[in-house]
């Protein structure tokens, strides 16, 4: 080898690698930027992910202590309209009056429940004597209680703390002939609320506190009794906060400011660790990709360029010592030396090909044909939504029906099909068309009882109804009218599609039967009309009967559009060839 050669060698093997280079770096860089896209995309995400699971926290636990208060409402109210309890709150007698309240705790054994979530009842009259019921209060917090609710408006809900203990307490009035005679007050212990919390409290770290007033009275965390709900806010790194709205509570569902902290640092030691192991990868891609692929590759190319052109000179590659090149080599030896005989072998395989390329595009065409439009499948299901939420469910339910035959037509294997199958599908596309277009158009099918035992091409009329439906009443917005005339003589078989719609112009619509004469492949859009599906189905009767079927339109503008098919009838299980 001259030292041209080698130095040319040099710069081709300086040149891959720098473009392997390159695209190691791009790789490694695209990596990292995906990684950060992902680190950041991951971080919004938990956040509000966390966001939308304390909004769901807040809310549920609203609906359970809603639930909680208004049982403690309704123990009130019950009680408060009771004659019993009337007629105990106003003995004036102070013995019978505490006679009489064993009647009343009687009655409360009586009531289906007095409240999971009340832990006191206590019923006071209007001079602050007290029954004390399910509770162990002593005198001088009872006497207190009354004076926090005595001559206050009722119904109220307040936070108390009695004996060392929180309450959620609920006081309301006894009336009498419309007058205030007594008063009721039901205490919920703190523990319970908390109970409650503690269902929701699953993630370390998540407070859920209840406030009063601006002032946590209580919480998941005791270190919060006591502080404001802007103190609360300002420390927190996520909060939520819901008032009661009946009740003058509002529930705080906050985070730690430290709570994303740990999150952050394993995604940061996560970042460092992908870091360095792309760029060993790299490394170690590099080298392995220099001894495996770089040298082995800049051999077999020096080999090829060196190769004669002279067709009697017989030269081969070099083995690389590598064997996935090596397997190639062989490879490209053997075709060398069989370049001769296979050329013809492969002339007369791409000829095959070739002619298997053409009857595959013509069978993908015909199976295109056969399909229904997507975009129309989602119009009708959208019509069958809107039908079914209007309670239009008859007419749903024969759009459904009109779709489901019409897929398993479109879909069918058989080329052909009765003129019975052909009519019934048509009937039930139009009736679909008929609920899509309401109020639009008509349609009259005219059906000689021969066609019944006719065969027909699939797929052949549909899209010409279609045509005369979407595109000639486009414009019209009522009296349109279709009619579908088929008859079957001794002639062979006529069927036309007439409509009273936009029609075509004179000078498109001789352009467009000239291309009909011709057997034209292309297609165009003019005049609301796709030209395309009249010349597919002209060349689909060219293609199944030859001189014996065809496709002629008449139109006028404005006043309407025919198109008549003439073809013989094939007798039945006949397919064309």
């Amino acid at each position: 080898m001259s030292k041209s050669e080698e130095r040319n060698g040099m710069k081709q093997k300086q040149g891959i690698r720098k473009r392997i280079l390159s695209i190691t770096l791009f790789l490694g860089v695209s990596v990292l930027v995906v990684w950060l896209v992902f680190y950041l995309q991951s971080s919004g995400n938990i956040r509000r992910m966390n966001e939308r699971y304390l909004d769901q926290i807040s809310g549920q636990i609203i609906e359970r202590l809603e639930t909680e208060l208004f049982e403690l409402e309704n123990v009130a109210y019950s009680l408060s309209s009771n004659e019993t309890v009337v007629d105990f709150i106003t003995e004036p007698n102070t013995l019978l009056f505490h006679s009489k309240s064993a009647i009343v705790d009687d009655l409360l054994g009586t009531l289906a429940h007095t409240g999971d979530f009340s832990h006191t009842l206590v019923l006071y009259n209007q001079e602050g004597y007290y029954a004390n019921f399910m509770g162990n209060l002593g005198q001088t917090t009872l006497e207190m209680l009354f004076a926090n609710f005595h001559r206050t408006s009722l119904p109220r809900y307040t936070a108390v703390k009695l004996e060392g203990v929180p309450y959620i307490s609920y006081g309301g009035a006894v009336m009498e002939d419309g007058q205030q005679v007594g008063t009721i007050v039901l205490l919920a212990e703190e523990a319970k609320l908390l109970g409650l919390f503690d269902e929701y409290v699953t993630p370390e770290g998540i407070d859920i506190s209840l406030a009063e007033s601006g002032v946590i009275v209580t919480s998941s965390n005791r270190e919060r009794v006591g502080m404001t709900t802007d103190e609360l806010k300002s420390m927190s790194a996520l909060y939520q906060s819901k008032s009661m709205g009946f009740a003058p509570f509002e529930i705080l569902v906050s985070v730690e400011s430290g709570y994303f902290a740990n999150e952050t640092r394993d995604y940061a030691l996560a970042a460092v660790i992908t870091v360095i192991l792309i760029i060993a990868f790299l490394l170690v891609y590099l080298a392995a990709t220099n001894r495996y692929f770089l040298r082995p590759m800049v051999g077999v190319i020096r080999d090829v360029e060196h190769l004669g052109l002279d067709t009697n000179e017989r030269k081969e590659l070099n083995e690389t010592g590598v064997e996935d090149f090596d397997g190639l080599v062989r490879q490209v030896n053997l075709m060398l030396t069989r370049l001769d005989e296979r050329s013809k072998a492969l002339l007369k395989s791409q000829s095959r090909l070739q002619s298997a390329e053409i009857e595959r595009q013509a069978a993908l065409i015909v199976s295109l044909k056969k399909q229904i439009d997507a975009h129309f499948v989602v119009n009708i299901l959208n019509i069958i939504k809107t039908l079914s939420e209007k309670g239009e469910t008859e007419k749903a339910a024969l759009v459904s029906d009109g779709l489901s035959h019409l897929l398993r037509y479109s879909n069918a294997e058989d080329e052909f099909i009765s003129g019975m199958e052909e009519l019934l599908v048509l009937e039930k596309y139009v009736t679909m068309m008929e609920i899509r277009y309401r109020d639009r158009f008509t349609a009259e099918f005219d059906w000689n009882d021969r066609l019944m035992h006719a065969q027909f091409p699939r797929m052949l009329v549909q899209p010409l109804i279609e045509n005369a439906i979407v595109h000639g009443f486009a414009e019209r917005k009522d009296n349109g009218r279709l009619l579908v005339k088929g008859q079957m003589d001794g002639n062979g078989v006529e069927i036309s599609i007439a409509d009273n719609g936009s029609g075509i112009e004179p000078h498109e619509l001789e352009r467009l039967q000239a291309d009909i004469a011709g057997g034209r492949h292309g297609g165009w859009n003019v005049g609301g009309v796709e030209h395309i599906a009249l010349l597919n189905i002209a060349r689909r009767l060219n293609s199944y009967y030859g001189g014996k079927g065809s496709l002629q339109i008449e139109s006028a503008a404005g006043k309407g559009t025919t198109v008549t098919l003439r073809f013989p009838p094939l007798p039945p299980c006949r397919t064309a060839d």
